[in-house]
């Protein structure tokens, strides 16, 4: 269901459940990012797994301004 006015027209028009995906993401970045660093393969695997979900959740309703899939 995508946005009627297209998306991020302006602040007030934002739509909350793709705001709350978007803030997910970012949360699921700053932890690959971490992990990453770590070379937790088992857990970069899950968590890579985890966001790919979370963007392919978000597809032709909103696009994920400014994030990517790795």
């Amino acid at each position: 269901m995508p946005h009627s006015s297209g998306p991020w027209t302006s602040p007030s028009s934002a739509c909350i459940p793709c705001d709350l995906k978007r803030s997910e993401l970012r949360e699921l970045q700053v932890e690959l990012c971490a992990v990453e660093k770590a070379e937790d393969n088992f857990h970069l695997s899950a968590l890579r797994n985890e966001h790919d979900e979370l963007l392919r959740g978000l597809g032709s309703h909103c696009r994920p301004s400014g994030l990517t899939s790795r």
